[in-house]
């Protein structure tokens, strides 16, 4: 069976909770990796567009969570993953689901910079024509570079190593060529940890730019950036979704607090 995106992307599973539209909806998911359960019993909805962000001390089963989200846990040996995650109505683990397809609709950006050793100009083409894309390859480097805030940056220097770049050059690269696809969603796993304040804000930035039309699923265990950037929060403690909802209603709620204060890795 084919992954198929829907025409309308707002069109995407309605949720329990209110009218905005599911695009990716988890149920009484469980994780266990040989004999250690990572995950239990997770339930949550990401809606269409904006950032849905899930915060959570370390060790706490974000990165996890977010890897299943588009297949990631595949060939990791002694895996069981039980429960639903389903995009856009159809459940991702269904027998049959194409993997690939999964991955085209649902990026991934990764904690730190993941540049090929290719030119900056191959690391968007060469994933475009793994993918079947002959035409307007140009065009489409050109503009997702320009999405990624980086294209006035190094367009004199396309054919230069990618690995020239500094490191917050190296990480918009990683996110512009995750937009070449064009997916529906957009994983980004700690995308400004390994960066330094300057190239954390130009991130911090470029998400608020995209999230207009792209939904974004980001995992921190910064509150600070989950308060700048999120519409929508999920905190995770031991493999739990202790508290989901509008990140606003949450952050004036003492759900937050009381949580950052069971540990001090949460909040820092």
């Amino acid at each position: 069976m084919l992954l198929t995106l829907p025409s309308d992307r707002g069109n995407g599973t309605s949720s329990p909770q209110d009218d905005h539209p599911a695009v990716i909806d988890v149920e009484a998911l469980s994780l266990t990796v040989g004999t250690r359960a990572v995950l239990r019993q997770v339930n949550f909805w990401v809606p269409a567009n904006g950032i849905t962000t899930v915060v959570g001390p370390s060790g706490s089963g974000k990165s996890s969570l977010l890897r299943i989200l588009n297949r990631m846990w595949d060939h990791v040996p002694r895996v069981r993953i039980e429960g639903h995650v389903r995009f856009s109505g159809q459940d991702l683990y269904a027998r049959g689901v194409d993997v690939r397809a999964v991955r085209t609709h649902i990026g991934m950006v990764f904690q730190r910079p993941t540049p090929f050793p290719r030119s900056i100009y191959d690391n968007i083409a060469l994933t475009l024509r793994v993918h079947g894309i002959r035409q307007g390859i140009s065009d489409r480097v050109e503009s997702v570079l320009s999405a990624s805030g980086l294209w006035d940056e190094v367009k004199d220097r396309l054919l230069a190593s990618a690995l020239t770049l500094s490191g917050g050059q190296q990480q918009r690269l990683s996110i512009a060529r995750a937009l070449a696809l064009n997916p529906a969603v957009l994983l980004m796993d700690e995308p400004q940890s390994a960066l330094d304040p300057r190239s954390r804000d130009q991130i911090t930035q470029l998400m608020l730019t995209l999230k207009k039309h792209t939904t974004i699923v980001l995992v921190t265990h910064h509150l600070d950036e989950a308060k700048r950037v999120s519409d929508r929060l999920g905190v995770m403690v031991g493999g739990t979704m202790e508290v989901f909802g509008p990140a606003r209603e949450i952050f004036q709620s003492e759900s937050v607090a009381r949580l950052a204060s069971a540990t001090q890795e949460f909040g820092q």
